[in-house]
């Protein structure tokens, strides 16, 4: 054999062995992302499980491969393996590609509200559909963002349809095949962060956790099969070896949280509920998509009212029953009193369907103990705990086609209602001082207003503010959107924030009124809007005419994000009735005063500690606050309605002038020293928590720790004064109403004035003898004007206008230190604080000015007390 023939059967021989090589290893299981094909063998931990991977030609059937496992018969039947704790799903032959609704959610919580994760908190709904693709089945969600919905142009459709991505969200082997229908094993499917929690927790900077799938496990007592729904349960468990403090407080062991996520296959609702197009006065939520079957000269977007489905039994009569009605199922843990408020609150809208057309639409039932809330059939009241006072939810799963409502799962916060008792708290030592007041009856009897009487307990006064919360929560759940407006409309709606309504008569607290014993105007309004039924072709006419009988009586509709403190309508804010907010101002002020004369430790019971003072007078320290935003809504104020051509309302109209100004000299009324000083006798009482107890977020901050600080009660407000007053959004709006009316305060107007008030007027608030508080106002209105000059969401006028006028300080600084200087004799320790605070303050602007190297932030302006969570 010659070398070079030699050398070539080497080569083939190498070849051979490196082909064969490489096709052994392109055999090797692999662990797969999410989204691909998902063995059964591959992250289901280790465990002993049944072969999978026979081709669908050589599958063995379902019953031979099922007979020893539990099967639970349904929409899509379940098997479940004890032994393996492997989860197999079976997808009939009649609903492979066929669409259902997709819905995930969180069975268990977190117990914390950053990032808010509860007990029957639900997620996202989708239209998917199990696909076979190649050997396998896909689980595939459809695309509802974008779709075409004229069924007489299906090439338009199917041009939509390429348009945009689907997603497909699992791959699974068959194991086994039956007359076209197949045995998927989708343990590991469920075995992941669909929930995405792992995001939630990286967001919130508590660690960056990874699945632990074999200390996961499907939880075979919240999976269950039905004829139209399929729900199965998992145990999810996420570990990391960095987890942050916060999440160590919240779980044994930190480096291994586990919670259990909810998955629901429901079918599809049939096609006889009919969406209700949506109306921005109507007050209602809405889904929406893009609809390319419309029109160049039609908006794109189609919008739906989110609404449940409710049908008269007799279309014909006026008042009827439905043919079913509207189920809500009630927590077993939700513990008296809140049981009856919560029924007392809910129930409410029985009365409000019948102006509908409806008898008897709601009912409110209690849970049997054998049912499974998170299981889609049920619309639920749910009692969640964190470890904070928290907002309560009213969310629902709805059809993302048409709006309709398919699962309800209100969560109602069991730590809430400490806010509305700290605020009761601080009422006490004011309400012990008062004498009875009121009209006798015939009998001797002392009448009272409507509503809570004038000496209410505190469970009187905690529970009438949780059943209109109730109520508000639940209205979410009926479709109901936030109506911000309605406490200026005399309390039209439950579904604004309510702020409890303490006013003083005759020089005692009146609390007849603190909250509105039941749904207001704008309820039935909304309600008839949404659940009137109307033959089709006189719906929208009939549906008109109920928004006009609204806006006849001046009923309207503004939500969110419009009450947040940058927006410009002075009477829509959230926990202030702001009727006319200066008559609110004013009596705000008086109430506050009366409360700081009356506080003393009677607002804790004998044996608690001192200290909760600190968190029972928080409340009482800024019982103006809300109202205060909603003045300074006057300051580049707008009033605006959702109008459509047409209706007769105004889009718009601005604040005038004189009522910009009246505003601002009302707010700068109340940064008077007096006004922010807080008594001895108040300070004396303010213990530091006693060992064992912990500082909480419904009291102030204290730098000067033990000591409560009383400079960082008027740094807080002062500081939330000033940055609403110079937000963005304020400052750009103050610039252009002037340029469209020179009528109006120029930005420059406003600056200044704050200025004089503060500085060149400040020999009037010497007089107070508070030069300590004096000296921190001004120093927060200078830190919120290098805030507001170094914002890049400011326009460059604002910019501008906040360094003149930092500019503007910094040459009074000077003058008055030099006066200071000129006066001050040996160790004159007043002049010496003053010129040390002053020269600080002149300082920092000179920095700020030449490079910015001064940055507010140095120490950020100090919190308020999470007194009310923004939730209902």
């Amino acid at each position: 054999m010659t070398t070079k023939l030699l050398f070539r059967k080497i080569t083939f021989a190498l070849v051979f062995i490196f082909i064969s090589f490489s096709h052994i290893s392109s055999c090797a299981v692999f662990a797969p992302e999410d989204g691909v094909r998902q063995n059964s063998t591959s992250g289901a931990g280790d465990r002993p499980g049944r072969e999978t991977s026979q081709s669908p030609d050589t599958a063995p059937s379902i019953p031979d491969y099922t007979e020893s496992l539990e099967k639970k018969d349904g929409f899509f039947p379940l098997y479940l393996d004890e032994g393996s704790g492997s989860l197999y799903m079976e997808i009939p032959a009649e609903r492979l590609g066929r669409e259902f609704l997709y819905l995930n959610s969180m069975a268990t919580g977190g117990g914390m509200n950053g990032p808010r994760l509860d007990r029957a908190q639900i997620g996202n709904e989708h239209i998917a559909r199990f696909q076979r693709t190649g050997s396998g089945i896909s689980l595939v969600l459809s695309n509802t963002q974008f779709v075409s919905t004229d069924p007489g142009q299906p090439q338009l459709a199917r041009s939509v349809e390429e348009s945009f991505p689907v997603s497909i969200v699992g791959s699974f082997d068959i194991v086994a095949e039956t007359e076209g229908n197949y045995l998927i094993d989708a343990t590991s499917y469920f075995l992941r962060d669909t929930f995405d929690v792992r995001r939630l927790f990286r967001a919130r900077n508590l660690g960056n956790f990874s699945v632990e799938t074999s200390r996961s496990h499907i939880h075979p007592a919240g999976t269950d099969a039905f004829p139209e729904n399929t729900e199965v349960q998992a145990a999810i468990t996420y570990t990391a070896s960095d987890p942050a403090w916060r999440l160590r407080r919240h779980a044994p062991d930190g480096r291994s949280v586990t919670m259990r996520q909810h998955h629901s296959f429901v079918k599809l609702p049939d096609d006889n509920f009919r969406p209700r197009e949506y109306d921005p006065r109507g007050g209602y939520l809405n889904i929406s998509f893009y609809d390319y079957s419309k029109g160049f000269d039609e908006d794109l977007i189609t919008r739906y009212a989110v609404r449940h489905r409710l049908e008269k039994k007799d279309p014909e009569a006026e008042l009827s029953e439905p043919v079913e009605p509207i189920v809500y199922y009630l927590d077993p843990a939700i513990p008296e009193p809140y049981r009856t408020a919560f029924r007392d609150g809910m129930e409410w809208f029985n009365g409000v369907f019948e102006e509908a057309g409806f008898i008897n639409a709601f009912e409110l039932r209690d849970m049997p103990e054998d049912m499974n809330p998170m299981d889609a059939r049920y619309n639920v009241v749910m009692w969640v705990h964190r470890s904070e006072a928290g907002a309560s939810i009213g969310p629902t799963f709805r059809d993302p086609r048409t709006g309709e409502i398919i699962k309800a799962a209100v969560r109602m916060d069991s730590h809430r209602s400490l806010v509305n008792y700290n605020q009761y708290a601080g009422l006490i030592p004011a309400l012990d001082a008062m004498e009875p007041f009121g009209s006798m009856d015939s009998e001797g009897a002392m009448e009272w207003m409507a509503g809570l009487d004038s000496e209410v307990d505190a469970e009187e006064f905690v529970m009438a503010r949780r059943r209109q919360h109730a109520a508000h929560e639940l209205g979410h759940t009926l479709g109901l959107a936030h109506n911000f407006a309605a406490e200026s409309m005399g309390r039209a709606s439950v579904m604004d924030y309510p702020a409890a309504k303490i006013r003083l008569r005759d020089g005692k607290l009146d609390l007849s009124r603190a909250y509105e014993p039941g749904p207001g105007a704008f309820d039935t309004l909304s309600i008839r809007w949404g659940y009137t039924q109307f033959d089709p072709d006189e719906e929208k006419e009939g549906l008109e005419t109920i928004i006009q009988e609204g806006l006849d009586k001046d009923l309207y509709h503004i939500s969110a994000p419009h009450t947040r403190p940058f927006g410009s309508y002075p009477k829509v804010h959230a926990w202030t009735r702001a009727e006319d907010p200066f008559r609110e101002l004013e009596e705000a002020m008086e109430v506050r005063s009366f409360l700081m004369e009356h506080f003393d430790e009677r607002a804790v019971r004998d044996g608690e500690p001192y200290s909760l003072l600190r968190e029972r007078f928080a409340p009482v320290y800024v019982h103006h606050r809300f109202i205060l935003s909603s003045m300074i809504k006057h300051i580049g104020g707008m009033e605006f309605r959702y109008a459509l051509r047409g209706d007769g309302q105004e889009p718009t109209r601005l604040i005038p002038a004189e009522k910009q100004r009246k505003a601002l000299q009302a707010v700068l009324e109340t940064l008077h020293p007096d006004e922010l000083a807080v008594p001895e006798r108040i300070m004396k009482l303010m213990a530091p928590s006693p060992w064992g107890f912990n500082h909480d977020e419904r009291s102030f901050t204290t730098p000067a720790s033990p000591a409560a600080d009383q400079l960082e009660y008027v740094r807080a407000l002062t500081s939330r004064i000033f940055s609403e007053i110079l937000l963005p959004q304020r400052t750009a709006r103050v610039v252009s109403f002037h340029d469209r009316n020179p009528e109006m305060p120029a930005l420059e107007e406003v600056l200044v004035t704050l200025y004089d008030h503060l500085f060149e007027f400040e020999s009037g608030f010497d007089k107070a003898g508070r030069p300590a508080i004096l000296r921190a106002t001004q120093r927060m209105y200078i830190e919120e004007l290098m805030s507001s000059a170094k914002n890049e969401n400011s326009v460059s006028e604002a910019r501008a206008a906040t360094t003149w006028m930092l500019r503007m300080i910094a040459g009074h600084l000077d003058e008055k230190l030099e006066g200071l200087q000129t006066a001050s004799g040996e160790r004159d320790f007043k002049n010496y604080t003053d010129i040390a605070q002053y020269s600080q303050m002149k300082e920092d602007i000179g920095r700020f000015l030449q490079d910015g190297t001064f940055e507010p932030s140095v120490r950020p302006a100090p919190p308020m007390p999470d007194m009310f969570p923004l939730g209902g």
